[in-house]
């Protein structure tokens, strides 16, 4: 099931690069003349994506071209998945329901 991405989901996303960047920054994990290369590419990227599929396509080329990002991939994909089984899990009980009540 592909969701849509929401504004809000968007603007966290935007948020933990934000501060991921600016951590490896600090750490010097990336370089200053980097550091802007790879704002520039999650900008008009991430702007471009509008559903999950689509999201974790954006995460793989971004960590494959910045690794300092794959934490915030991992986090992604950890929610992704407890929202897909939280989903299924809703669905089984409706259908466990539908059965007792017939």
């Amino acid at each position: 099931m592909d969701q849509k991405l929401t504004d809000e989901e968007r603007d966290k996303i935007y948020d933990d690069l934000a501060d991921t960047m600016i951590d490896a920054l600090g750490k010097g994990f990336i370089s200053d003349e980097e550091a802007p290369n790879s704002s520039k590419y999650i900008l008009e990227a991430l702007d471009n994506v509008k559903i999950q599929s689509e999201l974790d396509k954006f995460f793989q080329d971004l960590c494959n071209r910045w690794k300092i990002y794959k934490p915030v991939y991992d986090k992604f994909k950890a929610k992704l998945m407890k929202k897909t089984d939280e989903l299924k899990m809703n669905e089984i009980t409706s259908k466990l329901n539908q059965l007792i009540q017939n």
